[in-house]
């Protein structure tokens, strides 16, 4: 064509119009099983409006506030970077929700590394993991390289999945590094004077030295909508962070890659990790966990409790790369048992003097 020449209306060979799908002419370019299928139960939300009504808006049907969860997004270039290894003077928590699907579209299974910030009582979610379909071994060589190389203070794993723990204790990869993961005996759901006596039970059994840290999350309706609300206050007030992209931290970055791996950790494809891609991938999944927990919708069950869910039509999808949450929920847990540690470290026992009269001299 020449593109000096004057073009006309009757030049043009297609046409690009914004319109719902309900004005779409029938049995013309519309799937009308698909477009039922991505109706059903989602005909008053904004993402459905978006999608098939061509009605654009500012909202969305989440949760949680996506636009705090972008500003509390540390900036590019500034610290704390993600990080493969921790600093010795810093704390860390470790969130870790199992799945032991062999199955690349099974549940991920995640674990999550929080820098701690007394200060603030703010958490920054530092390094992440995420695999499906993945042996036990390699998860367990994973935890081993987590807990080596950052000072862990405090772990939280989904009470449903603590034999996690328990195999992990009893592998060679644990003996062989002198490792072993320790319970904390309490039950932090209780109330009042009852959950004073559980956070002195917390401050007399933790004990970093010899990881005696790990406390098993129950969860049920009630537990996790407080979870949930939690969270989403710890949001709205900026207690919850993400590191910056190392990748764009020059000095960070060079640090970072003198690190040598200490296992043969692999890709998502199955490949060797180079450390130029383990650190790439490390950056990706700070996005790939905000956009977890901005996919969580909540909904009212036909029993009246709350459900925390991703949507629906999302949770069929049989793609390897299907939405999930279990980032998410390693942050769900994290922050909650996070409250009742700074508690603990509050918390200070009252002496009592048995047994003495005062008298006067």
């Amino acid at each position: 064509l020449d593109p000096k020449r004057e073009r006309k209306p009757s030049d043009a060979s297609y046409g690009v119009c914004r319109m719902g799908f309900d004005a779409v002419p029938k049995n013309t370019i519309m799937d009308d099983a698909a477009a039922q299928a991505a109706r059903e139960g989602r005909e008053n939300t904004d993402s459905y409006k978006r999608e098939w009504g061509a009605v654009f808006s500012d909202g969305n049907d989440g949760y949680f506030d996506v636009k705090k969860l972008h500003d509390n997004t540390v900036a590019d270039g500034q610290l704390p970077t993600i990080m493969v290894k921790g600093s010795a003077t810093q704390d860390y928590v470790l969130s870790l929700d199992p799945s032991y699907g062999m199955s690349d579209v099974c549940d991920h299974f995640s674990m999550s590394i929080y820098l701690i910030d007394y200060d603030s009582k703010r958490l920054t979610l530092v390094h992440s993991y995420a695999k499906a379909g993945r042996s036990i071994l390699e998860h367990y060589e994973y935890l081993t390289y987590l807990l080596k190389n950052f000072n862990i203070v405090l772990m939280v794993i989904d009470a449903s999945g603590s034999e996690t723990i328990d195999g992990y204790n009893n592998s060679s990869i644990a003996k062989d590094h002198n490792i072993h993961l320790g319970y904390l005996e309490v039950d932090l759901e209780l109330e009042n004077e009852e959950y004073t006596k559980e956070i002195a039970k917390f401050k007399n059994q933790i004990n970093k030295e010899t990881r005696n840290f790990v406390y098993r999350q129950p969860f049920n309706s009630g537990v996790n909508r407080k979870m949930n609300e939690r969270l989403q206050g710890a949001i709205s007030s900026n207690r919850i962070a993400f590191a910056s992209k190392i990748c764009l931290h020059e000095r960070a970055l060079s640090f970072a890659l003198k690190f040598e791996m200490p296992f043969n950790f692999k890709d998502h494809d199955g490949e060797p990790y180079t450390i130029l891609k383990f650190l790439e991938d490390q950056d990706d999944w700070i996005g790939q966990t905000k956009k977890q927990i901005a996919l969580i919708q909540v909904k009212i069950t036909a029993t009246g409790s709350h459900q925390y869910d991703i949507p629906a039509h999302l949770k069929k999808s049989t793609d390897p790369k299907r939405a999930r949450r279990d980032s998410y929920t390693c942050l769900l847990m994290a922050n909650y048992v996070m409250d009742h540690y700074f508690n603990m470290k509050e918390w200070k026992q009252e002496i009592v003097y048995n047994n003495i009269v005062p008298f006067f001299i």
